[in-house]
């Protein structure tokens, strides 16, 4: 699922930093792999609102890309594309 694009959208720590009111945030390497928090978010109408990229809410979405960054345990930016709806 590889999307150079969406790598371009994520923030860079300095513009998180000013975005929260922080100094000096660092990021971990960004990954493709949606999160999966059915173990402990057991009612799944919730996963949505717990992770935005969680895999049982996009599984059969038709998703096309996915960025998540983990840069503290508050702050975890993630991207999902998805196909175009729209038809020619």
């Amino acid at each position: 699922m590889a999307s150079a694009p969406l790598d371009s959208l994520l923030l860079s720590a300095s513009e998180v930093d000013a975005v929260i009111g922080s100094n000096g945030m660092t990021a971990q390497p960004a990954t493709t792999d949606p999160t999966d928090d059915r173990d402990i978010v057991t009612n799944f109408n919730c996963l949505g609102i717990w992770q935005a990229d969680e895999a049982e809410i996009y599984e059969n979405s038709g998703r096309t890309g996915l960025r998540r960054q983990l840069r503290s345990r508050f702050v975890r930016p993630s991207l999902l594309e998805l196909p175009c709806s729209r038809r020619s």
